[in-house]
């Protein structure tokens, strides 16, 4: 599937010039994975580059050269441009499912699909303006309506939460944020988390198991 998606991503996006995507998709179908890479890492950095393709193509090339917990970190960034990617879902899941973890729990960690938010949102802005439009009529429940549905709308608004991935090592979690106090759990690449608080050093995460502390380098950080 991931080659297939690729190919279509190269077909997708006009080839001009210098197009970066195209140059990363032609490296990628040459094999040269390692290069495909690489320029997709130097495209990202460009402003106004198409970020969701070339985070596609970035997790594409991570999966065929075995890093398959880097390929779920670009996947997972690339589902913040786009929640509801079939393509991109389905490759998250193989690439965890071979890192052997627990799709299950991981689900706590996914972020919210923007279809729900949109529909409650939706409901929350029509009962908004039914109650504005009933208030001179029928003041009172007018009221409840414009209350009811502002309350709904902001009620499912997705949360701003920061999420990371564990990246090339089994990572040591400890109740405090000190490298001499023992580890009360252990996370594996490719697992999610998500960021609480922390600095450069240390982060405060939630996991599937728990809460507690890890050092700030060994994760990735899922950002558009």
């Amino acid at each position: 599937m991931i080659r297939q998606v690729l190919a279509l991503l190269l077909f997708a996006v006009p080839a001009q010039p210098q197009d970066p995507m195209a140059a990363v998709a032609a490296a990628h179908a040459e094999g040269r994975f390692e290069a495909a890479r690489a320029r997709a890492v130097e495209a990202l950095g460009a402003p106004g580059a198409p970020r969701l393709a070339l985070l596609h193509a970035l997790g594409a090339c991570e999966h065929e050269l075995g890093r398959f917990d880097h390929a779920a970190l670009a996947w997972r960034r690339a589902l913040l441009h786009a929640p509801d990617d079939a393509d991109l879902l389905a490759d998250l899941a193989l690439a965890e499912q071979q890192l052997g973890l627990d799709r299950q729990a991981m689900r706590a960690f996914d972020p919210i699909r923007t279809r729900t938010w949109l529909l409650f949102g939706a409901i929350g802005c029509e009962a908004l303006g039914l109650g504005l439009l009933l208030l001179r009529r029928r003041r009172v429940l007018g009221v409840v309506l414009a209350v009811s549905g502002a309350g709904l709308g902001l009620g499912f608004l997705p949360a701003a939460e920061e999420h990371a991935v564990v990246l090339d090592a089994i990572v040591e979690v400890r109740p405090e944020p000190h490298r001499d106090v023992s580890p009360i759990a252990s996370l594996t690449p490719g697992e999610a988390v998500r960021v609480e608080e922390g600095s450069a050093r240390w982060l405060r995460v939630t996991h599937s198991r728990g809460t507690g502390w890890i050092l700030a380098d060994a994760v990735g950080r899922v950002t558009r």
